[in-house]
């Protein structure tokens, strides 16, 4: 096999996953070699150019610093911040809690595997308390993330996308299509009006989620302001009534100015008898879902060489990426088709690289834009945060080890 389709291998860590579903499922994929030795974190002997192994994610009081091969263990056995945080940060482990929903708000840090990226970076407890990702901790995802330019707030879950998508509340899987739509009803359809103008579609939430995208761009003349973005919030409709209210969160941004402000909203949306209007939308069958309504977030999720085979849509081009939901919306541009390496910039407005190690596992630090996005500070500092594919906390690596950890 070509040197390029082993690189792909490993950084998507096929063998790893494919070990595990055979153990678990007992599908008998085709026999692949394994790696021999354990799993460790490297660190570099400061008088020659060998990489050493040592004992992964043992972490001190503080964050690892110097140029020695230092021991990453406090002797005194207490994790850093254990005494400043708040009640239930402890103990964080990998698990779905919380909704789809809620990803935009706070910092997440109630969210089992989930750890705020400067606070990682820094080796210090975050802003509600929570535990540094020290030796015990699992993680899933890194949070207080966005993207480059600051425009769209992003969640990184270091794990495989098969089982890392949070899905919003109307839906019963990350990869769920939305079955039928509930508030669909044979012989009607549905209008929503806003100073805008008026959308139609088959149902009532389609019909308003029509018109808050038709309302994007919109110069509203008496503030002498345009609509930025328009969020749904809430609904008042019952199915069965005549008419409810798409309520939403309407930006808009000062023409002069550049200055935003917040404004809330109802969109009155009417349900239309078929008999007495007939349209195109009088459908026969009930229609399907589809996409999902905006979270306010996009997550990105880890697609390695073997799930497409754990019935996820992906596809096997999508191997070693950073993937989107397929079924998420408003997902920048530069992400929508994946991305081996992310780009981005943390709640202070911090540059920060994430990516992938060779072997498995991940890597994120804070970027010198001015340098090649290289790490910050110098080669020989415990600058690096890692993740191990088991997603256990790696513990810190020079920018110097990193180079010999990176995909060839």
């Amino acid at each position: 096999m070509s040197t390029y389709g082993d690189n792909i291998r490993k950084i998507s860590r096929y063998d790893e996953l494919k070990k595990l579903i055979n153990q678990q499922s007992g599908v008998n994929l085709e026999a692949k070699s394994s790696i021999n030795g354990a799993r460790s974190t490297a660190y570099l002997n400061p008088n020659t150019d060998d990489v050493q192994a040592a004992a992964a994610g043992a972490v001190g009081a503080t964050k690892p610093r110097g140029t020695t091969n230092q021991k990453l263990i406090n002797e005194a056995g207490d994790r850093a911040g254990e005494a400043g945080q708040t009640a239930g940060a402890e103990g964080s482990k990998i698990g779905i809690s919380g909704l789809g929903e809620d990803l935009a708000t706070g910092d997440n840090s109630d969210r089992d595997g989930f750890f705020d990226t400067e606070s990682v970076l820094d080796y210090t407890v975050d802003a509600a308390g929570k535990a540094v990702a020290s030796a015990g901790y699992d993680i899933r995802a890194l949070t207080g993330l966005f993207t480059d330019d600051g425009t769209r707030s992003i969640v990184v879950h270091v794990m495989d996308a098969a089982f890392a998508f949070i899905p919003p509340v109307d839906r019963t899987g990350a990869f769920d299509g939305g079955g039928l739509v509930p508030d669909w009803a044979v012989g009607f359809y549905f209008s929503c009006v806003s100073f805008r103008g008026t959308s139609y579609e088959t149902t009532f939430l389609l019909a308003g989620a029509a018109e808050a995208a038709a309302m994007v761009g919109y110069n509203s003349v008496p503030t002498n302001s345009t609509i930025t973005s328009v969020e749904f919030t809430s609904t008042t409709y019952v199915f069965g009534d005549t008419s409810g209210d798409y309520q939403v969160d309407i930006t808009y941004t000062h023409n002069v100015s550049g200055s935003t402000f917040v404004v809330g909203a109802n969109l009155t949306t009417t349900r239309i008898s078929c008999v007495a209007s007939p349209s195109a939308l009088c459908v026969a069958t009930n229609p399907t879902q589809g996409d999902w309504n905006d979270l306010g977030i996009t997550q990105l999720a880890w697609a390695s060489g073997i799930t497409p085979r754990l019935g996820t849509p992906f596809f096997y081009d999508k191997a070693g990426r950073f993937v989107p939901n397929p079924f998420d919306v408003n997902v920048p541009i530069e992400f929508q088709d994946g991305a081996s390496i992310l780009d981005l910039q943390s709640t202070d407005g911090a540059k920060v690289r994430v990516g992938p190690l060779r072997d498995g596992g991940w890597y994120v630090y804070y970027r010198d834009v001015g340098n090649s996005n290289l790490p910050v500070g110098a080669a020989t500092a415990n600058s690096v945060f890692t993740v191990q594919p088991n997603n256990a906390s790696g513990g810190y690596i020079t920018p110097n080890q990193l180079t010999k950890m990176l995909p060839m």
